[in-house]
């Protein structure tokens, strides 16, 4: 959150961090694979569960 809007230390209403949250769109690995075809999928885990996905193309 260091290059947003929301951490310059600024007073927000609550109307405007719900329009920007709403703009955040989180992907699924069927997503990430549509967006990325022909690469390898990686997931990054922490404590066993899935915090990302890494579209890699090693030749």
């Amino acid at each position: 959150m260091t290059k947003t809007k929301l951490s310059r230390l600024q007073k927000w209403t609550k109307e405007a961090a719900q329009q920007y949250l709403d703009e955040i769109l989180l992907l699924s690995k069927k997503d990430m694979q549509n967006l990325f075809p022909g690469c390898s999928l990686w997931e990054e885990k922490f404590l066993g569960m899935t915090k990302s996905f890494v579209a890699h193309n090693f030749k």
